[in-house]
């Protein structure tokens, strides 16, 4: 063990003074196939922190690095260069390790010492925290001045950054993505839900890092001063299929209306529904519709509901919404509804510094049409009464069989007319025959004498 040089004090009781300083130089980072540019969950795997540490004083006996280092953040692996200096690790409390590394023994005055502290990321680092704040402290066996220690301390921030592809297919798929409503519907049935419709959108995590939180925000066409008491589209369910993430979605507006309720009675305020409720539509004063919905350009004619997905990792969630036609606004003679529902996606909770590194798409939308014709419906391409459609097609095929009857005719006239000449021909040629057969005869008479 190296004893501490008292110099030249006669009465033994003279300790030398350091004066120890910690400046803190750079990062580097390591990724499996080469050097990265920063700490970025699930790619780097090893990162070098970078200090000199200075002594301006009288030799310094058993300099030592120490500082503290997150369990659940950060593996301590040693001091480079490693030589033959000392690292150690001892808990310090359920959150923290005490890490230690011997600088020098001693570590003269006027020298100085370069030193990498070398971490590795754990596999499951938070990235929502944005930050990992480290101290580092430098100190000897032989104190140095409390007039100079201020300089032996020094904090380093770690920003963390996630390589994660956050995105929803730009595309919902709905089924069925149009329902054409009977003519024959009875609007004042017990139960007024109609069709159904299962309208599915997909959010993925490109990876490699794992999302903590993830908030789905869905608009969705539900009613508006437009439907008065009554519904476009009343969702009966929301829901992930899958059980690997833990999803929690908003149940304020699913199954505002029971399947019991009489068509003529409004539905019930109770359970969060939409506030933006006029008076009841009348069947009997019920115009034709031909309007389209879109919840991306006019967000405030539709409902937000959420979803929160934890822990999403590399993968993907489908989220399914099953939702029905409220058959008491349905009651014109003519509709032509587009309802376009939309969705976005964002990282939320502490992301305030949770960089996503991949540009991906974050919105997307879904089609859905409700249609209804009748006898006295318009044309949907031409905007034509659908009786001037049925009054072109019956003279369409008056004129056919008009064109066929005269076809037929002329037929049977031009074949009897053939008959006729062909019969005519016949017996003049058939008299023929026989005025020259007598004249043949008479000539053979006329030859021959007589016995």
């Amino acid at each position: 063990m190296t004893s501490i040089d008292r110099g030249n004090c006669s009465s033994g009781t003279c300790i030398p003074i350091p004066n120890l300083a910690i400046q803190f130089l750079n990062i580097s980072y390591e990724v499996s196939n080469g050097t990265g540019q920063s700490l970025v969950a699930q790619q780097t795997t090893n990162l070098n922190l970078w200090f000199n540490i200075s002594n301006s004083g009288q030799n310094a006996f058993a300099a030592v690095l120490t500082f503290l280092v997150p369990k659940s953040q950060l593996y301590f692996i040693r001091c480079d260069p490693n030589l033959a200096y000392l690292s150690t690790i001892q808990d310090y409390s359920p959150a923290l390790f005490l890490c230690t590394c011997q600088v020098a023994n001693p570590l003269p005055g006027g020298n100085y010492s370069v030193i990498a502290v070398r971490l590795e990321p754990t596999a499951n680092i938070d990235v929502t925290q944005g930050v990992i704040p480290l101290m580092f402290n430098v100190s000897s066996q032989n104190p140095e001045n409390q007039t100079t220690v201020q300089d032996n301390s020094v904090s380093v921030q770690m920003n963390i950054t996630a390589a994660s592809g956050l995105s929803v297919d730009p595309i919902g798929i709905a089924r069925p993505e149009q329902i054409i409503l009977s003519t024959t519907t009875n609007t004042t049935s017990v139960n007024p839900l109609g069709p159904s419709i299962l309208t599915t959108f997909t959010v993925r995590n490109a990876g490699p890092s794992t999302i903590p939180l993830v908030q789905l925000n869905i608009y969705w066409p539900l009613n508006s001063s437009e439907t008065g008491s009554y519904y476009y589209l009343v969702p009966t369910s929301l829901q992930a299929l899958t059980t690997t993430f833990f999803t929690q979605c908003d149940t304020t507006y699913l199954n505002l209306i029971a399947s019991s309720v009489n068509a003529t009675q409004a539905p019930s305020s109770s359970g969060g529904g939409n506030k933006r409720r006029a008076a009841s539509l009348s069947t009997s004063t019920a115009q034709d519709i031909n309007k389209t919905i879109d919840c991306q350009l006019t967000p405030s004619s539709c409902v937000r509901m959420q979803c929160n997905i934890s822990q999403l990792t590399q993968s993907q969630v489908q989220i399914t919404i099953n939702a029905a036609l409220d058959l008491r606004y349905y009651t014109a003679e003519n509709i032509k509804l587009t309802f376009i529902p939309y969705v976005n996606v964002s990282i939320e909770g502490n992301g305030a510094n949770y960089i996503v590194q991949t540009s991906s798409m974050k919105s997307a939308t879904a089609n859905i049409k409700v249609l209804k014709r009748t006898t006295a419906s318009s044309d949907s391409q031409t905007g034509r009464p659908a009786w001037v459609g049925w009054v072109i097609g019956g003279i369409c095929v008056l004129l056919i069989l008009i064109i066929v009857g005269l076809i037929v005719v002329v037929t049977v006239v031009f074949i009897k007319k053939r008959k006729a000449m062909k019969d005519k021909f016949g017996d003049e040629l058939k008299w023929k025959t026989v005025q020259v057969t007598d004249n043949h005869t008479d000539s053979v008479r006329q030859l021959i004498p007589d016995n």
